[in-house]
């Protein structure tokens, strides 16, 4: 169990002072181009990104999480050998898949245009080059997040938000549209994965001068002919209803009103990126579930409880400085701060949802989650539509967090029912126990330790 909490805390220690430069550079970025672009604009800005979500997935299958959890365990089981022959697999299928990709993009972007209003011919080039870039770091964040390499995986977000930062101050210069804020975007993208590059390519180097005749199966042939079609069907679902919010505003209600949502949510989304409890413990859960199951649902459960002071204290900060801020540095955003205010109540329902995912994709449950996901895509658009179409942008914010409790309310049952693996507690929730203390004795060792590096002379 030492070396679980040794890796979870590297993760979130890495992760977070990542994430925290991720978001000065970030946000730096979001400050310019909301001053600079009038409302409808930064909606028309957000109606393209909502693009990034379909192409991905006909790009990479909406694979990634199921290809890093089972790296993960083929790392666990030492099959060295299989989990780069994975990764060497799903990256060639990416390539070969973009280039369908392009051609159809190529022959059907006039028709959005002409049905939506929404001149999406005049952004072709520079969403093609951003779909490409992201298609490439998500590949490159796979491969270091499968090796648990999570001081690179910093590296990489965090370049990749200061490089997107200074192309968005250039803007200053040349003029900001919904044209130039795309093609900054795509620049950060792309010039942050070529720098990777040398770094990605040691770790599959010793696959590519191995006896590739030891992989006896196709990994990837066998992941998508066992629990990975489930997956690849689930993603395309999902990424349509997922991103029709942007759509369903513009239609119902107007441009306008996406960049007023857009920008609240943004701000809780740099809130809630800060803190990447999930994602440090994805890849972590996919190895140790194999190893040490009782433990690592303990270590689960102790992580829900102290996610839930953290998320107090964030709430609370939110509450405090939110109108202060906009106030100050974007008043025309003034309209925003009640739907900051009710999206922050996503923060508790996240406290339940923790490690739910991890645990499902590690044992894979793909079938499971996909009947669940079923049950969910039809409950969302129901949702979605009605109180959008009755109550604009109100009800467009209700109906996340309705979504947000009935989605974790399947995930609890299917663990504790289908599973036998409940991560709710109440009893230890409220409960300090042995468990509690050994965390407490060894978070402050570490801390002390971390401190005692940067502040050396304060300790001597």
């Amino acid at each position: 169990m030492a070396s679980l909490k040794a890796k979870i805390v590297e993760a979130f220690v890495f992760s977070s002072l990542s994430r925290a430069l991720v978001k000065v550079a970030a946000f730096g970025s979001f400050l310019i181009i909301t001053r600079h672009l009038s409302l409808a604009e930064y909606g028309n800005v957000q109606i393209c990104f909502t693009l990034l979500g379909p192409a991905g997935v006909f790009t990479f299958l909406n694979l990634e999480k199921l290809i890093t959890a089972d790296v993960a365990a083929f790392r666990g089981q030492n099959k060295e050998e299989d989990a780069r022959c994975l990764l060497w697999q799903y990256g060639k299928l990416g390539a070969v898949l973009f280039v369908v990709l392009c051609v159809i993009a190529f022959l059907g972007r006039a028709i959005i245009t002409s049905v939506w209003d929404i001149p999406l011919d005049k952004y072709f080039f520079p969403l093609l080059l951003l779909v490409f870039g992201q298609m490439e770091m998500n590949f490159v964040s796979i491969v270091f997040t499968s090796y648990e390499k999570f001081r690179f995986l910093a590296m990489l977000n965090t370049g990749e938000s200061f490089l997107r930062f200074g192309a968005v101050v250039s803007l200053l210069i040349s003029g900001f549209s919904v044209s130039t804020v795309l093609w900054a975007y795509a620049f950060a993208k792309l010039g942050v994965t070529i720098a990777a590059t040398p770094t990605v390519a040691r770790f599959m180097r010793p696959f590519q001068s191995s006896q590739q005749s030891r992989v006896q199966l196709s990994p990837l042939r066998t992941i998508l002919k066992q629990h990975g079609k489930w997956e690849v069907v689930n993603g395309y679902v999902d990424v349509v209803t997922s991103n029709l919010w942007p759509w369903l505003l513009h239609f119902f209600v107007g441009p306008a009103a996406v960049g007023i949502y857009a920008f609240a949510d943004k701000i809780i989304g740099f809130i809630s990126s800060s803190l990447p409890i999930e994602n440090s413990l994805f890849p972590i859960i996919g190895r140790s579930i194999y190893e040490k199951r009782d433990r690592s649902i303990i270590l689960i459960r102790k992580i829900k409880k102290y996610a839930l002071f953290i998320y107090v204290g964030v709430v609370a900060l939110i509450f405090v400085g939110a109108k202060f801020f906009i106030h100050i540095f974007v008043p025309q955003y003034i309209s925003s701060i009640p739907f900051i205010y009710l999206l922050c109540l996503g923060f508790f329902i996240d406290v339940f949802a923790l490690g739910q995912a991890s645990v499902l994709y590690a044992l894979k449950q793909q079938n499971l989650l996909f009947q669940m996901r079923i049950i969910i895509i039809i409950f969302r658009i129901i949702v979605q539509v009605v109180l959008t179409y009755f109550f604009g942008i109100w009800g467009l914010t209700i109906s996340f967090l309705v979504m947000n409790i009935f989605t974790v309310s399947i995930r609890e049952y299917l663990l504790h029912v289908k599973v036998g693996l409940p991560l709710w507690q109440s009893r230890g929730f409220f409960h300090f126990d042995e468990y509690d203390r050994i965390a407490l004795r060894y978070i402050l060792s570490r801390g002390g330790k971390i401190a005692e590096r940067f502040f050396p002379s304060f300790f001597h």
